[in-house]
């Protein structure tokens, strides 16, 4: 037999006897095995955790531009007293916008996503900014957050990143932190937060006197923020009932959770408490260069503010101000007729035409095809026949005739 079938031929004198080989033993490799358990101190280089050109460097870059003085306002961390250092407003600054362009646009999110993330560790120095600091910055000094805004709006002008050549104007509704179930009326509102009260009194005798500090004061915050948000949702109330006749306030409502919301009509054709946020942006780079968040259930009446906030933070007015048809209204026309800027938006008919359409009117009969003859006050239909003016009705922006 051949060596390759396993059989080895031995030497002798006697032509020899064949006996089978032995296969090689396969030894088991060594592998390096990965200890997690361990602790471990490593030397690291902080300013290496990014390279030169991260978005977060440049963002600690523009920061340093800019007048922060407006949020040192309240604290108590001085020079000469002694206590703790308190997080530098640049640093949470630079962590939220960081955040926010990345998709990160709340506190607990970013605290966790901040502690592993190399652009947050290279902003924090490794360090850590807890939530609930990143979310009381929210609720900075009045003012300065929309004076930061205003201040970052003028170094991109200034750098030639945005320009008011022609700005996009637009409102889109954003779903409140409320149910509707959370509507309620006067009274109702009355118990609710003499429940509450009844219930913060209590706390402190209830409360186990061995429980940590935070634990006692958990359950203290999230009664006095209860009380708080009824206490808005009454005065929100009184507001709503001083706008409404006598015969309506007992009808009015708001939500003990989100007391500024509205119950306002969504794209699918449904109602949710929500807000109207009115943003402007610039056509070029889609720079934002105003924004207001409003309780207004449609959009016509909110371009006459939006212009003149666009010029408070921008300073000139912009050339040209694009809308769709929800804000060509007569009395918006009249308005940019005497302004800077002009006013381009589409027909405000357009939706009506739509609906024209489903209903099976032909083009030819839709409501610009009518011409009214001011003088004798009534309409020309297609056919030429004279339609004679019955009633008026008011809607919002334009007087509608019958």
């Amino acid at each position: 037999m051949s060596a390759e079938q396993g059989v080895l031929i031995a030497s002798g004198d006697g032509g020899g006897a064949t006996t089978p080989s032995s296969p090689p033993r396969k030894r088991k490799p060594r592998l390096k095995r990965v200890d997690r358990q361990q602790r471990v101190w490593r030397a690291m280089d902080v300013e290496g955790l990014i390279p030169a050109d991260h978005p977060a460097r440049a963002l600690w870059a523009l920061l340093g531009k800019l007048n922060r003085e407006n949020f040192w306002v309240g604290i108590q961390a001085v020079e000469g007293r002694r206590g703790r250092d308190h997080s530098d407003p640049r640093v949470v600054i630079a962590l939220w916008l960081y955040g926010l362009s990345r998709g990160v646009g709340e506190a607990r999110a970013l605290d966790a996503w901040a502690q592993y993330e190399p652009g947050c560790q290279g902003l924090l120095g490794l360090g850590r900014i807890n939530y609930h600091t990143l979310a009381d910055f929210l609720t900075a000094p009045a003012g300065a957050l929309d004076q930061l805004f205003v201040d970052l709006l003028h170094v991109l002008m200034n750098e030639g990143l945005a320009d008011m050549e022609r700005v996009a104007h637009d409102g889109t509704k954003i779903h409140a932190a409320a149910r509707g179930k959370s509507f309620k009326r006067a009274a109702r509102l009355a118990e609710c937060r003499k429940l509450a009260e009844e219930h913060l009194a209590k706390l402190d005798e209830e409360l186990d006197l061995e429980a940590s500090a935070a634990r006692r004061q958990a359950p203290r915050r999230a009664a006095r923020e209860r009380q708080e948000r009824l206490r808005a949702a009454e005065e929100e109330l009184q507001r709503q009932q001083a706008e409404k006749a006598a015969a309506e306030q007992a009808a009015v409502r708001v939500s003990m959770t989100d007391p500024e919301a509205r119950r306002m009509k969504q794209a699918d054709g449904g109602f949710a408490p929500s807000y109207n946020a009115q943003i402007s942006t610039e056509a070029r780079q889609g720079v934002i260069v105003g924004y207001e968040l409003t309780q207004a259930r449609e959009d016509s009446g909110e371009l006459a503010a939006a212009r003149q906030r666009i010029e408070q933070n921008t300073g000139p007015a912009p050339k040209q101000v694009l809308v769709d048809g929800g804000y060509t209204t007569r009395q918006n026309i009249l308005d940019a007729a005497d302004g800077p800027s002009e006013l381009i938006g589409a027909r405000g008919e357009s939706r009506s035409q739509a609906q024209l359409r489903r209903q099976g009117v032909s083009p030819e009969f839709f409501s610009e095809r009518f011409v009214f003859e001011a003088e004798q006050n009534h309409y020309t239909c297609p056919q030429g026949k004279i339609l004679v003016c019955k009633s008026s009705h008011k809607r919002v922006g334009a007087t509608e005739k019958r």
